[in-house]
């Protein structure tokens, strides 16, 4: 497995993510994880269903390869001053949803790179929060 660079902000964010879940007495169970790639790029598409499953993605595929995954975010989450300082320091990408060709630029060089990049294809947090 490749060696990856330290990273101190998702290095804590894990951490902190951890103690989260933990707190909450969450039982991991998952499936499928055997189905990610501990090396090389790949595509996480999923259903924005609530606003911590990103974590629970990034919980999983970190306990399990090691890994570390870009998800793409709107711009207007990376606007908000803590949460764009955390998205950046995690190295997430920024989505303009009105020039969306910027993004779509990063997340590809981003998988050339050999990184997980994770997607809601809705583009948004499911009204119905299924």
């Amino acid at each position: 497995m490749t060696r990856r660079p330290s990273e101190p902000i998702y290095s804590t964010a894990v951490a902190v993510g951890r103690a989260l879940f933990g707190s909450w007495r969450l039982k991991r169970r998952a499936t499928g994880l055997e189905n990610i790639p501990r090396e090389g790029g790949a595509v996480f598409a999923m259903t924005h269903f609530g606003y911590l499953e990103f974590a629970l993605v990034e919980w999983q595929t970190w306990l399990h390869t090691r890994r570390r995954v870009r998800f793409m975010a709107t711009k207007r989450a990376f606007d908000k001053p803590v949460v764009g300082w955390l998205l950046r320091g995690m190295k997430h990408i920024e989505v303009d949803m009105s020039a969306g060709a910027s993004a779509y630029a990063a997340a590809v060089a981003a998988l050339r790179r050999g990184e997980i990049i994770g997607v809601f294809p809705e583009a948004g947090v499911s009204a119905s929060f299924t």
